[in-house]
């Protein structure tokens, strides 16, 4: 009775009536693995067996030091417990998937839309959303899960460097479906990738951001990656952070050179058509 496990055989329920259909598409959203983590005991106790403290399986955001220790090595086992099932019953659904011998003519995607924090850099939470506000969206937030099956490709099992934000999810599945892109979408589809081929539409960088702010005061803080190397840039008023995640993927040690990632940044904004009146407030980096 959980919100992964009525959603998933809602889904297969859907299959087994639309199936036979010449085409379809279903779009499929789970709660989980949201907060409460309320796994079955069974799927958290691998993980840390024998605990007998406090369940913190709702927990208030912010800076972490109101928890012990152990008290956020558990939540992140409720935390792991929660994917498990997520794990258990996406499993299910992908089964009916083959059962109905769709994997000959039909795309799966699966993606996620964000992490979470529990006790990385002193937080638990998600980015933006404590109490002190403005955090960095640093790599245990935002570089997300996304996987894809399409019918006859190279790619296999195979890992994939290539960017995508979420408007660019849209347009790959019209893309998949061999449909036209209306006028005015910001995406660069993805779908050629899957199947093995090649694409010379690239993302430079990818930003995670909250939305802008048009007050000088206001911090908002805005994450640009070029898979090499995250900025953190709040504006010209702020520090930034700087970090290299081949070596540094925890992003732990700061470095202060950051030119090339802001100016991408930039000009994402520009491409967005984002207005003047949040561009002048972001245009340079801090000086020192």
């Amino acid at each position: 009775d959980t919100f992964i496990a009525r959603t998933m055989q809602g889904a297969e329920d859907w299959l087994e009536c639309n199936h036979t259909q010449e085409k379809f598409f279903l779009c499929v959203d789970t709660f989980d693995s949201h907060e409460p983590w309320d796994s079955p005991q069974h799927c958290v106790g691998m993980c840390d067996p024998g605990y007998s403290g406090e369940v913190i399986n709702d927990p208030e955001y912010g800076c972490c030091d109101y928890l012990t220790p152990e008290e956020i090595k558990h939540a992140r086992s409720l935390y792991a417990g929660e994917v498990t099932l997520v794990d258990t019953w996406v499993g299910y659904f992908l089964k009916k998937v083959k059962d109905l011998g769709l994997y000959e003519n039909t795309a799966v995607i699966f993606k996620s839309d964000h992490r979470h924090y529990i006790g990385n850099h002193g937080r638990i939470g998600k980015s933006g959303m404590g109490s002190d506000e403005d955090w960095p969206y640093y790599e245990q937030v935002f570089h997300t899960a996304l996987m894809g099956y399409v019918p006859g490709s190279r790619m296999a099992g195979k890992w994939t460097k290539f960017r995508i934000q979420p408007v660019d999810f849209m347009q790959m599945i019209l893309d998949l479906a061999g449909l036209k892109d209306p006028n005015g979408l910001d995406g660069i589809s993805v779908a050629p990738v899957l199947p093995g081929a090649r694409t010379r539409q690239r993302r430079k960088v990818a930003v995670t951001s909250a939305t802008l702010s048009t007050r000088e005061d206001q911090r908002v803080c805005s994450s640009i990656t070029d898979g090499n190397w995250t900025l953190h840039y709040r504006g010209p008023d702020w520090p930034v952070e700087l970090y290299e995640l081949r070596t540094d993927p925890s992003q732990k040690r700061n470095r202060t050179v950051a030119e090339l990632l802001q100016g991408a940044y930039l000009n994402v904004l520009i491409d967005a058509g984002t207005s003047e009146e949040k561009l002048c407030l972001r245009t340079t980096l801090p000086k020192g």
